[in-house]
């Protein structure tokens, strides 16, 4: 856990927080960037998120493994990052980074 800490200072914490608002959960479904063309998953985005906001970079995986961290910390509450009243519809959703 003190790793955790560490590699997720308050600037990267506080991306990861916006990123969360801004690309809702979508299961196993990609993204497409609309400037690329180039399918993402949400983590992913969340990583490239964080890159673009603090300049500092995550692995999906890492990103990954923070929500996980950070849904079992608050067991009597909702975690926003895996609310699954916010469902992705069925068609592409397009984001710009």
């Amino acid at each position: 856990m003190s790793e955790e800490i560490g590699v997720w200072s308050d600037a990267v914490e506080e991306a990861f927080q916006e990123a969360l608002n801004i690309y809702p959960p979508c299961g196993r479904k990609k993204i497409i960037l609309t400037n690329e063309g180039k399918l993402y998953g949400r983590n992913e985005l969340i990583a490239r998120y964080i890159k673009m906001k603090t300049g500092q970079s995550r692995t999906r995986k890492q990103v990954s493994s923070h929500i996980q961290v950070l849904s079992r910390k608050k067991p009597g509450e909702k975690f926003k990052g895996i609310n699954t009243t916010n469902k992705v519809s069925k068609t592409q959703i397009l984001f710009d980074v």
